[in-house]
């Protein structure tokens, strides 16, 4: 066939056509592929589901400074970054498996209790605040007791042998050369304590706030004769420490974001408590802490609910466990723990 110079300019016309094509096509259908999967990614995509923190506490004074941040939670009214799930039970023995499973990641418990789990744990719990100072009291209708020393020659009730309620009141006995010179009757909870009193109000009891305030209001010839924070803070140099907040060291480490925003809320909540505790009772009568709502209110001013964090939770709660150690080193778990039990990052 015989190739003319228009049939050449026509073959390259062609081809040079056909090759635009191609890649316009080809641009196209990536364009497509590539708008496509964007878009399957963000309609295929899910947030990451938020971390579910799993708070137990006790029925008693360890858990008032908290009530409203569990309040709003389970409201709806308070803004937080995760999952908040509070279950609060009546036995610290509770508590305590559900932390060594794992299941638990922070807890509001006994000081002393916190120490022993430190220990038994290797290290895995640590205290993240002090939520309680002193809540104990010399109750009885007996006038004449004022101070530790007004106890010689006299049976005191005491609730459980083995408990904070011994060690303390031993520690100050000793402190003031009374050892031998009071006698001790323990009974297994506050309630039979205040059944006690409320049958004879001349005997003698260390009670601890909320039954305080309970007791009296039963039986108004009763009297708060020795606040035991007091003679506590003028032996030992410091104040008494009821309660601690401890967390699994492992979820700390993983989510301290989290650990900044509980003990955030832990203060706003204690210092809400604090300031209007008619408020609060309602509270803790619906969490089913105390019964009565004029009980609760009156009883918060003399639980010393707080919420010390950092160096102040270490000093503070170290000079308590050290003085529970040389009183028992059982009650603190067999040493006093080392620095890395204050979580000291907030």
């Amino acid at each position: 066939m015989r190739v003319t110079k228009g049939n050449t300019y026509l073959r390259w016309a062609l081809i040079v056509c056909a090759l635009i094509t191609g890649l316009v096509t080809t641009l196209c259908v990536g364009c497509s592929t590539t708008s496509g999967n964007s878009e399957s990614t963000r309609q295929g995509s899910t947030p990451p589901a938020p971390v579910s923190v799993h708070v137990a506490s006790l029925k008693g004074p360890t858990t008032l400074g908290i009530v409203d941040f569990i309040h709003n939670v389970r409201t709806g009214s308070s803004e937080v970054s995760v999952d908040y799930e509070f279950e609060i039970y009546g036995l610290a023995d509770e508590i305590v498996p559900k932390l060594l499973r794992e299941e638990t990641d922070i807890a509001l418990l006994p000081a002393n209790l916190a120490s022993i789990l430190y220990q038994r744990t290797e290290g895995d719990i640590i205290a993240i605040s002090v939520n309680t100072l002193g809540v104990l009291h010399v109750v009885s209708a007996d006038t004449s007791i004022h101070s530790i020393n007004d106890l010689s020659g006299k049976k005191v009730f005491l609730t459980g042998k083995g408990t904070t309620p011994e060690f303390v009141l031993k520690a100050l006995l000793e402190h003031e050369g009374l050892s031998d010179a009071v006698t001790l009757e323990f009974k297994s909870e506050a309630t039979e304590l205040a059944a006690v009193l409320l049958a004879d109000p001349n005997a003698i009891a260390v009670l601890p706030e909320p039954y305080v305030t309970s007791v009296i209001a039963q039986n108004p010839a009763l009297l708060r004769c020795i606040d035991l924070n007091e003679p506590w803070e003028e032996a030992m140099g410091e104040e008494m420490v009821t309660g601690v907040t401890v967390a699994r060291k492992s979820f700390a480490s993983e989510h301290p974001e989290v650990i900044a925003e509980f003990l955030s809320k832990q203060a706003e909540s204690v210092a809400t408590v604090n300031a209007n505790p008619h408020k609060s009772a309602g509270y803790i009568v619906e969490l089913g802490i105390i019964s009565n709502e004029v009980i609760a209110a009156e009883s918060i001013p003399g639980c010393n609910l707080v919420c010390l964090t950092g160096n102040e939770m270490e000093s503070s709660l170290s000079h308590y466990l050290n003085a529970l150690f040389n009183q028992s080193p059982d009650a603190v778990g067999g040493f006093v723990p080392t620095e890395d039990f204050y979580y000291l990052s907030s």
